[in-house]
């Protein structure tokens, strides 16, 4: 007897069965649920709950829209920080828009599969960091709908998925960065990333206010780290000069308005590719400001009191910048014997 809505596919000699929700994708292709064996004892209980996404009924389904607003209101969704629910908004709203049918619906939450994540990931392939944090949002998300209590999905559907590979920030040329310190559009918001080297999110919070006897003193919104830095003194003239008495935060928009983090790096890109042909990520800055420390003798925890990384991730800068240093190094070593036996072999012929 064939059952209501359920088709067939073979494959290597076996049979696999699928409910069709009716249901499309923008394609234009069927949405359908995989059901277990026809012989399985799950198949009676999954076939029912399939077929109720096609009864109507008072009850609205449960859709991937759903999930995320009751996410999004949920406790453990606000005990985040300001800045990972912000980033957790962005990149479950990029699936939303996704996970949506040809008349623009939400899908049952029954019907989404790894496979869709995968799509998500590939369509923003070249742009790897925000593919990735799609897959991270995608598996908090899942992984707080399947505790127990609550069971609206059964496991996650990014579990097995591998994250883009990312490049490292690339820190900036030096002569960009004395380009930057030098122009009045720009260097302000050059400084403050360069001689504090802070992220982005942290540097456009800050005002006079986290300013006090020599110190810029802040809470990093990423992990909670509390630092105190010492002001670089090139820092303090840029503050002094650009920033006017009572304003609250040190950068502004154009109009007169906190910049956002989205405004600032926008700025300093234009900047960067209009006036000098370079294309840069502030970021970049950071890393930067690591390697300045390092250059000028800092030790790994001296740099980590002032960019709150962890050491680990500083020795790496440092191993970086002293494969640079020794290969400099030897070069003039290699240039200045190469110098010295011509010398000696215009002695010996003399």
């Amino acid at each position: 007897m064939k059952l209501p809505y359920v088709h067939t596919k073979k494959a290597k000699g076996k049979t696999y069965y699928y409910f069709d929700t009716g249901q499309r994708d923008d394609s234009g292709r069927r949405l359908l649920i995989r059901l277990p064996d026809l012989k399985d004892a799950r198949f009676p209980r999954a076939y029912q709950d399939a077929r109720s996404y096609r009864t109507k009924s008072s009850a609205a389904p449960k859709t991937f829209e759903w999930l995320v607003k009751l996410y999004e209101r949920s406790p453990e969704f606000k005990r985040k920080s300001e800045n990972t629910r912000r980033l957790y908004t962005r990149h479950l709203g990029y699936a939303n828009e996704n996970f949506r049918n040809a008349l623009g619906q939400s899908w049952p939450l029954q019907v989404i599969t790894a496979e869709h994540a995968i799509i998500i990931r590939d369509k923003f392939a070249d742009k790897p960091g925000t593919a990735n944090a799609i897959l991270k949002s995608l598996g908090a998300l899942y992984k707080w709908a399947s505790r127990p209590g609550r069971h609206y999905v059964v496991g996650s559907i990014v579990a097995e998925i591998e994250p883009l590979e990312m490049g490292e920030h690339k820190p900036w040329p030096e002569w960009l960065i004395e380009e930057a310190l030098v122009d009045p559009a720009v260097r302000l918001p050059a400084a403050l990333l360069y001689y504090l080297g802070q992220r982005i999110g942290d540097t456009v919070k800050l005002g006079r206010q986290n300013m006090a006897r020599g110190l810029i003193t802040l809470t990093q919104e990423k992990t909670g780290t509390t630092l105190a830095i010492a002001i670089h003194k090139r820092l303090a003239e840029i503050i002094e000069s650009d920033v006017p008495k009572g304003q609250m935060v040190f950068l502004l928009a154009e109009k007169g308005t906190p910049v956002t983090e989205s405004g600032l790096r926008q700025r300093l890109q234009k900047w960067a590719k209009d006036k000098h042909g370079q294309d840069i990520v502030p970021h970049g800055l950071r890393k930067n400001a690591v390697n300045a420390l390092l250059e000028a003798g800092c030790s790994t925890a001296e740099v980590s009191a002032i960019t709150g990384q962890d050491l680990k991730t500083i020795e790496h800068y440092a191993k970086e910048r002293d494969r640079e240093h020794l290969g400099r190094s030897a070069i003039l070593k290699f240039e200045a014997r190469n110098k010295q036996r011509t010398k000696e072999d215009g002695e010996n012929r003399a």
